[in-house]
């Protein structure tokens, strides 16, 4: 009795396909979630790499669920503060 696949070459083709299915699923993940954990927590004030790390690699879903919880509330951004439309008065 045999345990993995036959030696038909189908079943080696669908299990490359699915190992590579498989990676680009995970780099995405990787890619798309770490970069928003990232850009979220170094516009929170947070470490982003910290911030990422934890999102990534803490129990998925418990740790984006934790940071989306416990987030601090966004820096207004320095573009609003120097905003003044007395500076753009003609003289």
């Amino acid at each position: 009795m045999e345990i993995y696949a036959s030696s038909n070459p189908v079943n080696y083709f669908a299990l490359i396909v699915a190992a590579v299915s498989g990676t680009a699923v995970f780099i995405a993940y990787v890619f798309l979630l770490g970069g928003w954990a990232y850009r979220d927590a170094e516009t929170r004030g947070k470490s982003g790499w910290l911030v990422s790390l934890v999102v990534l690699f803490g129990a998925f879903p418990l740790g984006l669920i934790l940071w989306i919880l416990f987030r601090p509330p966004t820096k207004p951004s320095d573009k609003s503060k120097s905003f003044n439309l007395e500076s753009f008065r003609i003289q």
